[in-house]
């Protein structure tokens, strides 16, 4: 079977590549790209060349699916973060196809799921013999059946809400006139009369609403002169254009329905004519009989080939006086709209384009459109609409980039009315070319919600992106709101590693959550957070929280706080830091002396306590004589200590036993562990006040990485190396026992 493509039609980007291959000729080559994560990782590691695929437009809910083209690979290319496919359009499905028992069928594949695009191969156990047929018709028989049993299923699919203004085209023979026999395209006659046959098809369309479409032709007037033009378009009928070549070499004919040409098939004929040269002549009785719009329309192409017009103000003088003799001329008021544009008189463009309206405006209008209605305050109405007819795709990153600048002038009011279509349809251009403009104007609490939950529905921020970005703006703007945290949360439990920042927001909210009872809720959050930080950060964010807990009088709350205090003493003593295991469990009895869990864990330790007594007394005596050369190297100088949620007891007792001259610790912060630059800079608050204390009289520097984190380990260590200060790293335990041995090593080394 071949491999699926699913294609969604939620984007206006993905809507054009959809329309562009239910419009495309057979065998023309198409390139369409797919996030990474979209498609099936076994296919990005097999030769996935020559072989066969099959489109098919799915939406959510989806339940009802649309096959509706068949293609070939000739080529993958890995970009990173997307993979572009090169390939080969070939035949429509088969008219008969059934799509009830395709969509049961596929409901069995594991890879269909509510992403908007899949690519992937069908399970093996699955293919042989599907209950339907799928095979690839032959030949071009029955062409344009074919085409519209794809649009009936399109529009009997969950994607049919997406095309509901549209108008489908598919181009049928080229024919000379003279011969009637199909023709080359790319072998005309200047001397010849071709007419191109189109099939238009839209029968979702009431008669009134088909009414008021109408045929939208782009071509040069003086290389192609149009004969015929239809003036309807009937609901599934053939129209006929007719044209003559009028000089040899390369035209282009352009094909798009009004007002809906984003929504609709839009063709393009390029063709090639060989011949005699042939030149239209505008003679003066011309322009003044019948053909005076005419006539205009030529003679503004003829200038525009011989580089007159290339001066704006120039050119605005020359339309002034062509308009004076057709004022309504709808081609010419579009050429001096964008005139009235590019010379800044923007209020005169807005309302010569809104005189012109939507179904005479061509898809090159809408974006000087947008940016002179954006700087003349038009309202959300008219930016909207010049939004839902910008054609995106044509669009370069200047262009782009230009209506994000203008946008950023504009407050935070509009930027958010206009946000969701910018999101929709623009996708990929609007976050690299637009977003980066406008996002600092929004400063709101409820500006940051609505303009992050846009960006979520619409996949374009990633959570590592969307949480950096939100804090960033959150802490520039000292906002402390309890949806801005949940947001935070969610985004920053979403990533593999929770970033370090969270630790702090976590907390703060699941204080909240306590202080209105919330109390299950904010248990939940915690263990939602355990798998996504280092141990170390959520052991400090389990205590903090009980510490919280601890702070009220009600039982419910003691109640957590004292099992919360009895899982962390049961961590501590798992990894062998009995101190920490100790103190812990003291707390756990004073918040709740009843608890189930207490009594357990207290079992526990007093086994681990007893069985590393027996191993101490052995090496009294041995450890008694090194405790006295550490004695002798310290006598007299500092300790410093990084690391632990809280000075110990016993740093007097330490102090004492060593004839220190001082002990200066300096315990974690809480989501605050120290940045790799801001070390080396001694800026840190934890490290940078260690930096600040090896520039006096120090006898060792001592880490307990558990809390201070690898990085503060690996700064302390090399800004010891420096100055030839003993560095002593403690991996296990927060005892004076185990803080004395990492010292003894460290001295003797």
């Amino acid at each position: 079977m071949d491999i699926l493509f699913f294609r969604s039609s939620r984007f206006r980007e993905y809507q054009r590549e959809n329309l562009r291959i239910l419009e495309a000729n057979d065998g023309e080559h198409f390139r369409i790209h797919y996030p990474r994560d979209a498609v099936q990782a076994e296919l990005l590691s097999q030769d996935l060349q020559g072989l066969p695929v099959l489109f098919v437009l799915s939406d959510s809910p989806h339940e009802h699916r649309a096959p509706v083209r068949h293609g070939r690979i000739l080529a993958v290319h890995d970009e990173g973060e997307r993979i572009e496919f090169a390939l080969r359009l070939t035949a429509f499905a088969q008219v008969d196809l059934d799509c009830q028992a395709f969509d049961a069928w596929a409901k069995k594949q594991p890879a269909c799921c509510d992403k908007p695009a899949m690519v992937f191969r069908p399970t093996p156990s699955l293919q042989p013999d599907p209950p339907f047929k799928l095979a690839e018709p032959d030949g071009r028989e029955n062409r344009p059946e074919k085409w519209r049993a794809a649009i009936d299923r399109l529009l009997a699919s969950d994607s049919a809400k997406h095309y509901a203004d549209s108008v489908f085209l598919l181009p049928l023979e080229l024919k000379d006139e003279e011969t009637d026999r199909p023709a080359d395209p790319s072998a005309l006659s200047t001397g010849r009369t071709y007419a191109q046959h189109i099939q238009t098809y839209a029968p979702q369309l009431k008669a009134e609403d088909r009414a008021r479409c109408s045929f939208g032709l782009g071509f040069d007037r003086t290389e192609l002169e149009l004969l015929q033009a239809p003036e309807k378009i009937p609901a599934d009928g053939e129209v006929v254009l007719r044209f003559r070549a009028l000089v040899p070499g390369s035209a282009r004919l352009n094909v798009h329905v009004r007002p809906h040409s984003e929504r609709s098939s839009r063709l393009v004929l390029d063709v090639h004519a060989s011949g005699s040269e042939i030149q239209r002549l505008f003679t003066c009785e011309e322009i003044a009989g019948e053909s005076l719009r005419e006539g205009l329309r030529g003679l503004l192409a003829l200038l525009h080939k011989q580089g007159a017009m290339k001066l704006p103000a120039q050119a605005s003088a020359v339309l002034e006086h062509m308009l004076q003799l057709a004022p309504d001329d709808d081609e010419l008021n579009r050429e001096q709209a964008l005139l009235d544009h590019k010379l800044g008189r923007h209020d005169q463009a807005t309302e010569r384009y809104r005189k012109l309206g939507a179904e005479a405006l061509a898809p090159e209008d809408w974006q000087p459109y947008f940016l002179s209605a954006c700087l003349t305050g038009a309202g959300t109405k008219v930016l909207r609409e010049s939004l839902d007819h910008l054609p995106w795709e044509l669009l370069n990153s200047e262009q782009a980039q230009a209506m994000g600048k203008c946008l950023a002038q504009q407050g935070e009011g509009l930027i958010l009315s206009l946000l969701e279509p910018l999101a929709y349809f623009g996708t990929e251009r609007f976050m690299t070319d637009i977003w980066a403009y406008i996002w600092p104007s929004i400063r709101s609490t409820d500006g940051l919600l609505s303009a992050h939950r846009i960006l979520r529905e619409t996949h374009l921020d990633k959570p590592e992106v969307a949480y950096a970005t939100l804090q960033e703006r959150s802490a520039d703007e000292d906002i402390n709101d309890a949806r801005i945290d949940e947001l935070l949360v969610d985004l920053g439990l979403e990533q593999e590693q929770a970033p370090r920042s969270l630790a702090e927001i976590l907390l703060r909210h699941m204080r909240r959550l306590a202080d209105a009872g919330q109390f299950d809720k904010a248990q939940s959050m915690l263990e939602r957070a355990r798998p996504r930080m280092n141990p170390g950060g959520f052991e400090q964010l389990r205590t903090a929280l009980a510490d919280h807990l601890m702070e009220t009088a009600q039982a419910e709350p003691l109640r957590l706080a004292g099992w919360l205090f009895a899982e962390a003493a049961e961590a501590a003593r798992l990894r062998g830091d009995l101190d920490e295991a100790t103190w812990l469990l003291e707390r756990s009895a004073l918040a709740h002396p009843e608890g189930d869990r207490l009594p357990k864990v207290q079992q526990a330790l007093e086994k681990s306590v007893n069985a590393i007594e027996s191993m101490q007394l052995l090496g009294e005596a041995l450890f008694g004589q090194r405790i006295k050369k550490l004695r002798d190297r310290m006598a007299g100088k500092r300790l410093v200590i990084a690391g632990g949620s809280h000075e110990k007891p016993w740093t007097e007792e330490l102090r004492q036993e060593l004839a220190l001259a001082e002990v200066v610790w300096h315990p974690s912060q809480l989501g605050k562990p120290p940045r790799v630059e801001k070390l080396r800079e001694s800026l840190n608050k934890t490290v940078g006040a260690v930096a600040v204390s090896l520039n006096k009289t120090v006898g060792a520097v001592a880490v307990l990485v558990f809390y201070a984190g690898h990085r503060t380990a690996d700064v302390a260590k090399e800004e010891c190396r420096k100055r030839n200060i003993p560095f002593a790293p403690i991996t296990q335990g927060t005892s004076k026992d185990a803080l004395l041995r990492a010292l003894i090593k460290a001295t003797e080394d």
